[in-house]
């Protein structure tokens, strides 16, 4: 089976009917999907965003995903806010934006379908630096080191933006936020 192409991902219906069909088989009661054709798009970026979808979960346990999708056809993924993230580590936030994911790119179907299988299922966490008096740092989306080394031995070049989270345990001003899976 070949993988798609950016010309296959431009049509926003079979994203729009893949997930939702995807979002509806799973029968998720604690996550709210929401979608917007044409949303506001920010005039600093250099892509415009045709399509978006929103795994909004109701608890700050559960990680939340954005997804986009350009008039090219390139896909971006948006994991928790760091809002969500500071939040949760009761700590202050002095910027805005996601704790996690990537900026549109070509991103075959299935790998789209591992992602939100991924964070339905918990196996995506954020590493986040705490600063003291200042709150949070930088964060970044880790796995567990065995799904890294299964994702490695699979060849997915789509998710070099997920870390191995098993090195990073030692650092004394770091988090590691598990999530727990969608219900």
């Amino acid at each position: 089976m070949s993988e798609l192409t950016n010309i296959q991902l431009i049509n926003i219906e079979s994203i729009r009917k893949e997930l939702s069909e995807w979002f509806k088989y799973k029968s998720f009661q604690t996550v709210n999907f929401c979608e917007s054709v044409n949303p506001a798009n920010d005039p600093n970026d250099d892509y415009i965003v045709t399509y978006e979808a929103v795994f909004e979960p109701q608890s700050i346990g559960q990680l939340r995903l954005e997804l986009w999708v350009t008039n090219d056809g390139f896909i971006s993924v948006g994991l928790e806010t760091r809002d969500r993230v500071s939040s949760r580590l009761k700590i202050s936030n002095s910027r805005d934006g996601f704790a996690a994911g990537f900026e549109p790119c070509e991103l075959p179907k299935k790998d789209l379908l591992s992602i939100l299988n991924m964070v339905s299922l918990g196996e995506i966490g954020i590493f986040a630096w705490t600063i003291p008096i200042i709150g949070l740092g930088s964060t970044y989306a880790v796995i567990s080191s065995s799904k890294r080394s299964l994702l490695n031995r699979q060849g997915e070049r789509s998710f070099y933006w997920l870390k191995n989270s098993k090195v990073r345990k030692f650092i004394k001003l770091a988090n590691i936020l598990k999530y727990r899976a969608w219900l």
